[in-house]
């Protein structure tokens, strides 16, 4: 089984860049509510944050709560 090292699974947002909260922010509130938010971006920024959402596998529910809380 080979692994992807492009995708990760964050642990704690102690160790997550704003990007990476953002986008794992935007995975929690789901499609619509992420739209609304992206379309607001520029597009560098949009980029920054779609490439992050790409990479993250799973997020647990105690960091949903960390993100949701922060």
């Amino acid at each position: 089984m080979t692994t992807d090292s492009n995708v990760s699974t964050p642990h704690s947002t102690d160790k997550m860049t704003k990007v990476e909260k953002l986008a794992a922010l935007l995975i929690i509130l789901g499609t619509d509510s992420a739209v609304q938010v992206l379309k607001n971006l520029e597009e560098h920024e949009m980029q920054m944050v779609t490439a992050a959402m790409a990479k993250i596998s799973l997020i647990s529910q105690d960091l949903q709560l960390e993100i949701l809380h922060e």
